[in-house]
C-alpha cells in the first residue's frame, strides 16, 4: 500500500510527542485500520484523531430563564438504509470507505 502505514516504519518508536490524524483514517479500508492505529500508537506518545460522522449535524438550545436545555443530534437523510461493507469506498463522493455512525 503506497502512502500508508508501511511508510511509518522509517520512524523509531516514540519518535513524536504527538501524532495528529485529521480526516485521514476514513480513506483506509477497514482491513487496514488496526495496523494504522497500531503505528500511530507506536510512533507517538499521544494521538489526536479526527473522524467524520455520518449524517447532518444539528444542535438545539433552549434558554428559559435560569435553566438552559441543550440537545445535540445527528440525522442522515440520504442513503439511510445503506450499510457500508468497509472495503468499498461509498461515502463522500466515493472517497471514504466508512464513517462513524454507519454500522
Amino acid at each position: 500500500m503506497v502512502g500508508s502505514v508501511h511508510d511509518m516504519s522509517m520512524f523509531p518508536s516514540g519518535a513524536f510527542d504527538a501524532v495528529i490524524a485529521s480526516h485521514v483514517l476514513e480513506h483506509f479500508p477497514e482491513a487496514y485500520l488496526n495496523d494504522a492505529l497500531r503505528e500511530i500508537a507506536r510512533v507517538g506518545r499521544f494521538a489526536l484523531i479526527y473522524l467524520p460522522v455520518a449524517g447532518r449535524h444539528g444542535s438545539l438550545k433552549f434558554f428559559a430563564g435560569v435553566r438552559n436545555l441543550e440537545a445535540n443530534f445527528v440525522w442522515d437523510l440520504f442513503n439511510y438504509l445503506h450499510k457500508p461493507d468497509g472495503m468499498t469506498p461509498a461515502f463522500c463522493a466515493r472517497q471514504h470507505f466508512w464513517e462513524l455512525g454507519r454500522r
